[in-house]
């Protein structure tokens, strides 16, 4: 299946590409393309305002749809506020360990949490409170 991810991901590039010079952000129509054929391939598709992600057993592939979306990954890259799922940027693509989201009261987490975007935050499989989207 890496070979056919590879695939989505040139694809991804072709279209963000064409549709970013006339629009700024990849259509919604080119959206449902890149969703279908992801899910085609068997792959759990999470869908957000900035970016789609492809999800994967330990990890999740973070392609931008939109400035915001290019913004993000670079953030989540390089964000020394917080401790964050291990990750690596591949040019614009983030590739980040997948974690499993909390399902704690707010009040129980460091202060950190709350200063994340809908204190989205978990545990990796080794244990540790981590970041997974600012």
């Amino acid at each position: 299946m890496a070979h056919s991810l590879s695939n989505i991901i040139q694809h991804w590039k072709l279209l963000i590409k064409e549709d970013f010079e006339i629009l700024g952000y990849l259509s919604l129509d080119n959206k449902n393309l890149l969703i279908s054929e992801i899910q085609d391939l068997g792959f759990e598709v999470s869908l957000g305002t900035t970016r789609i992600a492809i999800l994967q057993k330990q990890w999740v592939v973070k392609l931008p749809v939109n400035s915001k979306g290019f913004a993000a990954n670079y953030n989540e890259a390089t964000s020394p506020w917080c401790p964050i799922a291990r990750n690596k940027l591949f040019g614009d693509v983030l590739v980040m360990e997948r974690v499993e989201p909390i399902s704690l009261s707010w009040k129980t987490l460091p202060d950190w949490c709350s200063f994340v975007d809908c204190c989205q935050v978990g545990y990796t499989r080794k244990g540790k409170l981590v970041a997974y989207d600012l």
